[in-house]
């Protein structure tokens, strides 16, 4: 399977550096002159699927991204799963005003980033175990459950086993794009690319970012991460 990330445009709230999840903030200027070269980059790749979070600002581009190819609005699917992590009674505010307003679930937050809950949201762990299952179900719909049996993704990439224990070599390969979040796209890295949450932050994942992976069974492979993109940069 073929997986790509494509993370929203620049937003408002990026600009004011709020902290913000579930805030239905809107593009910025330079947000809404990105989006037609993400559209362009992906104008050749042929998808099976196109999976968006419910909220605007990735709603929109996948709805541009569909129009380039042909399909109504009507062909995005969206999940919740893939929603932005909920920052609670953070949401909206800038990081002084975190502070100052609510100092000690900030506190918490910074102490322990992983598990801490944010009250009235949730924690980068239940973030991680939702798109985990997200991840979970797409392969079985476009790739089937994965076999104890099978062959590990290495072995079939490296050709080091016979051609007969190699399965669904004739099948074309399935092409999934998913226009979602920072904290979605890092997660979904984490256990494609099993890196440790803690880690996760290593991989700098720009507004407008498109991350393209290989995926077969329980081995990924990061094969391309581009982006932002800027209007300018269109022939």
């Amino acid at each position: 399977m073929r997986l790509i990330f494509v993370r929203h445009p620049q937003t408002e709230g990026n600009v004011k550096r709020l902290i913000y999840g579930r805030y239905d903030a809107q593009y910025s200027e330079e947000g809404r002159k990105s989006i037609p070269g993400i559209v362009e980059a992906l104008r050749d790749v042929k998808f099976d699927a196109l999976i968006a979070s419910p909220l605007s600002r990735t709603r929109y581009l996948a709805e541009e991204i569909a129009a380039d190819h042909g399909l109504t609005p009507e062909a995005v699917r969206y999940d919740d799963r893939i929603l932005e992590m909920n920052f609670g009674v953070l949401e909206a505010m800038t990081t002084k005003e975190a502070k100052e307003n609510q100092k000690e679930v900030y506190d918490g937050l910074m102490a322990d980033y992983e598990q801490y809950v944010i009250p009235e949201g949730e924690s980068c762990v239940m973030v991680y175990e939702r798109v985990g299952q997200f991840l979970e179900d797409i392969y079985a719909e476009f790739e089937g459950r994965p076999q104890k049996e099978e062959l590990s993704a290495w072995e079939e990439w490296s050709g080091t086993v016979k051609e007969s224990r190699v399965k669904a070599e004739t099948r074309r390969e399935k092409t999934i794009v998913v226009v979602a979040h920072s904290m979605v796209i890092h997660v979904a890295l984490a256990h494609l690319l099993k890196i440790a949450l803690h880690e996760i932050w290593h991989i700098k994942i720009e507004p407008g970012s498109v991350v393209d992976l290989d995926w077969r069974c329980d081995f990924a492979m990061l094969q391309g991460l581009a982006g932002p993109f800027n209007i300018r940069e269109i022939k």
